[in-house]
């Protein structure tokens, strides 16, 4: 509904451009989100190797 909103008046970005905005915008959350997960393992590890070294 917002997107709506956005294009209501005078648009300072066409609606090809809010919408490839959106998409990029969640793509990029669910990438960061997915590396994130991947190298919470090692993060562990590494952390429990300086603690050791500490």
């Amino acid at each position: 509904m917002s997107h709506l909103l956005l294009l209501a008046k005078d648009p300072m970005f066409s609606s090809g451009q809010i919408t490839f905005g959106i998409i990029f915008f969640i793509a990029f959350v669910i990438i960061i989100s997915f590396m994130y997960l991947k190298d919470k393992g090692m993060h562990k590890k590494t952390i429990k190797a300086l603690n050791g070294f500490l």
